[in-house]
């Protein structure tokens, strides 16, 4: 049973579930489960036993589930090799999704989607908008660690430490603890590394280890340049 770190008696809390993290995990980790007409359900059936989870541990007043949208985003406008190197998941996977979105729909949790946009900036902008009331207490489902730059006191990032069965939360202490640099600094640390899973170049021959050690020398990148 995971303990909220720091939530305050008074505190209300908010939930807010990175859906395609959730998909593809459920996908992989879960055997191919198959209705009686052959459909493939897995991924279906592991996003269900996660909300579960979430509901029965985390008891949160608020919830939203957030999904990227077919078609590209402002970052393929930008770089056109973004995610160029990603492999196309399974079609049984892209299969499913329709039916989370229904699934969710019955445990009566809103949808936030936004052509352009992917699933982590809706989740930024949701955080954006709700951190400054400080009796509430948002919690962010994701194994993604891009998402780390949102932690805050009041915000908190639940990652994935098992299948789908065990869970890390991840506040302030816990990031410097793990990476040997807070929240603020995870923007300069993937600027200066790079991030092979979307194609995104970081400085020549700096790799998670030099980065780490220039973020913990120096701070952020302009006392680098300076």
């Amino acid at each position: 049973m995971l303990q909220c770190l720091g939530m305050e008696k008074d505190q209300k809390r908010l939930i807010i579930v990175d859906g395609n993290a959730v998909i593809h995990r459920a996908y992989h980790a879960i055997p191919p489960l198959t209705t009686k007409e052959g459909l493939v359900v897995n991924a279906v059936y592991g996003f269900a036993t996660t909300l579960l989870k979430v509901l029965s541990e985390f008891k949160p007043e608020y919830m939203a589930v957030t999904f990227d949208m077919a078609g590209g985003t402002f970052r393929d406008a930008l770089y056109k090799e973004y995610k160029a190197k990603r492999v196309k998941a399974d079609q049984e996977l892209y299969d499913q999704i329709p039916l989370i979105h229904d699934l969710v729909a019955a445990f009566g949790i809103e949808i936030f989607e936004q052509v352009g946009f992917e699933a982590d900036d809706v989740i930024g902008s949701i955080t954006c908008l709700v951190k400054g009331d400080k009796n509430l207490e948002t919690i962010i489902l994701s194994g993604d660690m891009d998402l780390l730059q949102l932690v805050e006191d009041n915000v908190k990032v639940c990652t994935f430490k098992k299948g789908l069965s065990e869970f890390t939360l991840m506040d302030p202490a816990a990031v410097q603890e793990k990476y040997g640099f807070g929240p603020k600094q995870v923007v300069d640390y993937k600027g200066l590394r790079g991030d092979t899973s979307d194609n995104i170049p970081g400085v020549p021959g700096i790799g998670e280890v030099t980065a780490t050690s220039l973020i913990k020398q120096f701070g952020s990148l302009d006392n680098i340049y300076k």
